[in-house]
């Protein structure tokens, strides 16, 4: 079939480029010109007719295929260079059309014509205007409303009088609109007077589109008479008149636009004078006063209006804005007048436009503010510092934004002249700050220092958050000064200045060196908590012996900065410290704040491991005053996944006011011990059946019990190796190479190990995701893209029998049992648990497995468990020890190991 399709094409393009060659000349019909004429056009016909049967044919294979073909032939032939080939081939087509055939193959014909049409096939269309299937009639039309002959709209226009039904005469007519056929002006505008009101609508808006004379002595006759018609040709009014700027008729186009400038409706007046606008602005501009100056226009309209006059050329727009202004105009029309001043950037008028600045309404002022921004400059500073003098907290806003927007590098040491002047009073010296600080002008760093020890604490609080935006780190020692110096209104935004100014200064020792010293120094109680407040915030482990030494000192201000610090740290260090707090501190807020700060510790650095964070919850549980700081030490303890952490919590069901709360934290941790001793799991959770529960606490165990039998027969204890990369490899070649763990000639590859040890390099694989350990996030190992891990382990089965592995992973993973590839998935994806079943034989005792997990990007992780041919758990299966643990020995010893718990 390819073969023909190619012959077949070589030859169409053989016979074009003849046709061509053929029609460049008028031989005669005996001259070789001429023979080879008629023999491109022969070809050319052969290949339409064979594609013909396909374009109308059942099948959609062929009928796409023959589409292309179709396709080609058309590109080829509408190729401006050669002009004879789109007659030659429109020529064929015409005549094709002009006897029956398949619908699909006649309207793939005309969307042909639709394209390369021209006066050859004006007749042949035409005549199909009238056929009784709509879509050839539909084709048609359009193939005349896209054709460049002028005889096609003469066609379309004849068509009018023979067409039945007012739905194809609205066709008609939208495409005769569509092509500005002026010479159809006297059959639309008979047609006005139809009953159908869709038909009507069609002609309206037609005459709208050719826009002659006549057509708009019709639409205006139109207007005239009140009726449903009437909007539509005020729109085809508006339309003619844009017809008539484009084509030169600009007379016309002004006399339109002003007469519907008075139309009452308002969208009509501005859509006409912003027309007229363009048309003639002079004879616009005092309308567009009139609307600004009303008082009963709609806020859009005003708007709308004052945009028009903003983009009309030339200074009398401006100058008739600024006269707007003396008028006694609504809030939205004075408003909209400012804004337009500032985008025209009517730099003349900034003066007058300051004196709203002080209007009463904040609208006003807000947008006089807003537009002095642009049009002022440093001769307005005064005025605007007056008005920053009056301290109207709501200008406090819209002034600072004005004064930091002001051009001119004079306008910046204006405002710090001012800032200097002690006789500037506290407001203006608050907006002053702000400004500076927002046009970021370096020598104005003294005057915030200066400023911050300010007695007012506004203007002090103002000066803290400039520093805090402008101050180097090189200057902290001076930010701790003004501290030191500052009124305690001011301090919280003295502290948030020097965590700033501090955090830029590099190294943790010049960071904290001046708040210590001046902590040392001695100071009021409050102004040293400050410090330590500073300190903790920094953080970090040289931040931690001024912090307890604050708790040791006799000033509780300190001991309370110190408590909060500590409590809120990161890091598991402070733990100890936690723990002598709660068991000395006599203030129970303090004891509250400890506790809760060791208990989020002990949730969030799971690096401690199982054993040290169940150690530090028993210590602050025999701490515990009540069973509130219980509760909150029993959710904590819902984190762990050990045996001893579950004993624990049921240890805690005897206290009868704890029983939910305990009951939830056997729950959880039972959904995670179970991946390593799932009938002590179980066992848990039966017993907990006969419990006076809430239903809340029940909801819980039934979902753990739930999610530990849907994970049954999956491997959450895992030994893992890498990552690998190659040096510019990409994914695929990853995912392709064989590196050291699946070479047999490696001799320590995890697929040659079995019970008598583990290969060196092999670490334990702790990497649980969340609360799930079947399932393994490798991004907790590595982050990097194109790189693969090979995890392993080891599975005991009681006999030889047929299983299926169930696997997810993200992205591509390979799987070897017992040394034999098995399975191979390489797409890029995302983990979907049991995505991939892949059938296997289990062998009778130790087996080993091996999977190569690699990654792409992004998420990176598997999870993999193995259940029967069905899908159900298997018997007699134990997952082994990890490699780091000793060498395996008999099932005896595996069911021993797999039963205890994590570290």
């Amino acid at each position: 079939m390819l073969n023909r399709v190619l012959v077949m094409t070589l030859a169409a393009a053989c016979a074009l480029a003849l046709l061509s060659a053929g029609c460049a000349t008028r031989n005669d019909a005996g001259a070789p010109g001429a023979r080879d004429g008629e023999a491109a056009s022969a070809a050319l016909a052969a290949r339409l007719d064979a594609i013909l049967p396909g374009l109308a044919g059942a099948d959609p294979v062929r009928r796409e295929q023959a589409q292309r073909d179709f396709d080609d032939l058309c590109a080829a032939a509408g190729d401006p260079a050669s002009p004879a080939r789109r007659v030659a081939l429109c020529r064929l087509i015409v005549e094709r059309l002009s006897s029956p055939g398949p619908r699909g193959a006649r309207l793939a014909l005309l969307a042909a014509l639709t394209r390369l049409g021209d006066a050859e096939s004006v007749a042949a269309l035409a005549s199909l205007l009238g056929d009784p299937e709509p879509a050839l009639c539909d084709a048609a039309r359009r193939a005349l409303q896209h054709n460049p002959s002028p005889s096609a709209g003469g066609a379309l226009a004849a068509a009018l009088d023979a067409q039945p039904g007012p739905i194809r005469q609205a066709a008609l007519v939208n495409a005769l609109a569509a092509r500005r056929e002026a010479a159809a002006e006297a059959r639309l505008i008979a047609l006005l007077d139809v009953a159908d009101p869709g038909l009507r609508a069609a002609v309206i808006s037609a005459l709208g589109e050719i826009a002659t004379p006549g057509a708009e002595s019709a639409l205006r006759a139109v207007r005239a008479v009140d009726g449903d018609a009437r909007a539509g040709a005020i729109d085809a009014l508006l339309r003619t008149a844009e017809h008539c700027m484009r084509d030169g008729a600009l007379p016309r186009a002004v006399a339109i636009y002003r007469d519907l400038a008075a139309e009452a409706d308002a969208q009509v007046r501005l859509a006409a004078l912003g027309g007229l606008a363009c048309a003639d602005a002079e004879a616009a501009l005092p309308r567009l006063v009139e609307v600004l100056s009303a008082v009963d226009e709609e806020d859009r309209t005003l708007l709308t209006a004052a945009r028009i006059v903003q983009d009309m050329p030339g200074p009398q727009a401006g100058e008739a804005l600024v006269r707007l202004l003396e008028r006694d105009l609504l809030v939205a029309a004075r408003v909209a007048v400012l804004d337009a001043l500032a985008q025209r950037g009517e730099r003349s008028a900034a003066a007058v436009v300051l004196t709203y600045a002080r209007a009463d309404d904040p609208e006003v002022s807000a947008a006089a503010l807003c537009a002095l921004a642009v049009l002022g400059d440093e001769r307005h500073v005064a005025g605007l510092l007056s008005l920053a003098a009056e301290g109207d907290a709501a200008r406090q806003g819209p002034l600072v934004e004005t004064l930091s927007r002001l051009r001119g590098e004079s306008v910046s040491r204006t405002l710090l002249s001012s800032l200097d002047d002690r006789a500037t009073p506290p407001p203006a010296r608050v907006v002053l700050i702000r400004a500076l600080s927002a046009r970021e002008y370096g020598a104005a760093l003294g005057a915030f220092l200066a400023g911050a020890r300010d007695a007012d604490e506004g203007v002090a609080c103002a000066a803290f958050e400039a520093l805090a935006s402008n101050c180097p780190g090189d200057r902290l020692e001076d930010a701790v000064d003004a501290l030191r110096a500052s009124q305690p209104g001011a301090r919280a935004a003295a502290e948030n200045a020097l965590v700033a100014i501090a955090q830029r200064q590099s190294g943790a020792a010049a960071r904290l060196r001046p708040l210590v010293a001046a902590l040392e120094a001695g100071g009021d109680a409050e102004t040293r908590a400050a410090l330590v407040r500073v300190i903790g915030r920094l953080g970090g482990p040289a931040a931690l012996e001024p912090l307890r030494a604050a708790l040791r000192s006799p000033d509780a201000p300190l001991r309370d900065a110190a408590v909060r610090a500590i409590a809120a740290w990161p890091d598991a260090d402070v733990l100890d410290d936690l723990r002598q707090i709660v068991e000395t501190s006599a203030a129970p807020n303090h004891r509250a704040l400890a506790l809760r700060g060791g208990t989020r510790l002990l949730r969030e650095r799971r690096e401690l491991g199982e054993a040290r964070r169940l150690e530090r919850l028993r210590h602050f549980w025999d701490l515990a005053a009540d069973d509130t700081e219980r509760r909150l030490l029993l959710s904590a303890l819902g984190d762990l996944a050990g045996a001893d952490a579950l004993t624990f919590a049921q240890a805690a069901m005897r206290h009868d006011a704890l029983l939910n709360e305990s009951a939830t934290a056997v729950a959880s941790i039972a959904r995670r011990l179970a991946a390593y001793d799932a009938p002590r799991a179980q066992q848990a959770l039966a017993e907990l059946d006969d419990r006076p529960l809430s239903p809340a606490a029940m909801n819980l165990v039934r979902q753990a019990r739930d999610f530990i039998l849907r994970h049954d027969g999956y491997i959450a204890r895992w030994s893992y190796a890498g990552p690998f990369t190659l040096d510019g490899g990409d994914y695929a070649a990853v995912f392709a190479h064989g590196f050291p763990p699946e070479q047999p000639e490696a001799g320590g590859g995890w697929r040659f190990v079995g019970p008598d040890g583990a290969p060196a390099g092999w670490r334990p694989l702790d990497a649980a995701a969340g609360d799930n350990p079947w399932q393994l996030d490798l991004t907790l190992i590595d982050r990097g893209s194109n790189r693969c891990i090979y995890a392993g382990a080891l599975v005991w089965s009681s006999r030889a029998q047929p299983a299926r592995l169930q696997i997810g992973s993200d992205d591509g993973v390979r799987v070897w049992l017992n040394g034999a590839l098995v399975h191979s998935n390489p797409p890029v994806r995302a983990l979907r648990a049991d995505e991939d079943i892949v059938n296997v034989e289990l062998e009778g005792g130790w087996n080993t497995l091996l999977l190569k997990v690699a990654q792409g990007s992004g998420g990176w992780g598997f999870t993999c468990g193995i259940r029967d041919r069905e899908g159900r758990p298997l018997d007699g299966l134990i997952f082994g020890p990890t490699p780091s643990t000793d060498a395996l020995g008999t099932a005896g010893q595996a069911t021993g190991a797999a039963s205890a718990g994590p570290e």
